[in-house]
């Protein structure tokens, strides 16, 4: 299967956890980089460039080119939460292109918070950026640590090639024991705040 894992990331967090979907999906990595680039200083992104975005509904430039996904069965979009649903960036990568239609997009984020209703609501405004997409949920948060299971279940990789060594195998015997998958922990949000707490609270509604 041809597939695209699409990843959209601030601090590093999401871009690592795409690179776990690449080697278990054998797909093929895109960064969804804003034209403009967000700043560095995280309250002026999170409170001021992205909020704007989120209250605006903007659609921010993102630099090209772009991947055609009319060479790929299968599209995984990966990201973390900002204000409660997909940063703006996703969208507008999603809405480059007006027909979906026999596309399989995968939808995989990350948050702070264990809230699902946030989950679902980038699930939502995936089917309402790709026009005509069978948008099906990927993985959310510590679940990212069920990666090789998830793999297995949707057939991204063929039977026999599970059938090799573990070693020779990224999703062989255990490996969603967290050592093979590695582990989510405290990364499953992306900001540079990951390990302060008090500052990480407010983190899901933002970066």
């Amino acid at each position: 299967m041809n597939t695209l894992i699409a990843w959209f990331s601030w601090s590093g967090n999401t871009r690592d956890i795409a690179k776990r979907i690449a080697r278990k999906t054998r797909g093929e990595l895109f960064r969804i980089e804003r034209e403009v680039p967000y700043s560095t200083d995280y309250s002026t992104c999170a409170y001021r460039e992205a909020k704007e975005e989120a209250d605006k509904q903007l659609r921010p430039a993102i630099k090209g080119p772009l991947p055609d996904i009319a060479d790929y069965d299968a599209v995984i979009i990966a990201f973390p939460i900002w204000w409660y649903t997909m940063p703006a960036p996703v969208k507008t990568f999603l809405e480059r292109w007006p027909d979906w239609h026999g596309k399989r997009l995968y939808v995989f984020a990350n948050s702070y918070t264990d809230d699902r209703s946030q989950f679902m609501n980038a699930m939502v405004a995936a089917m309402e950026c790709a026009n005509g997409a069978d948008v099906r949920p990927g993985l959310y948060n510590k679940d990212i640590d069920k990666l090789c299971s998830w793999v297995k279940e949707n057939g991204f990789t063929r039977r026999r090639q599970y059938e090799k060594a573990d070693n020779d195998d990224p999703c062989g015997a255990g490996a969603d024991r967290g050592i093979a998958c590695g582990r989510s922990g405290d990364d499953h949000e992306d900001s540079p705040d990951g390990h302060d707490e008090a500052r990480a609270r407010s983190l899901y509604r933002a970066v």
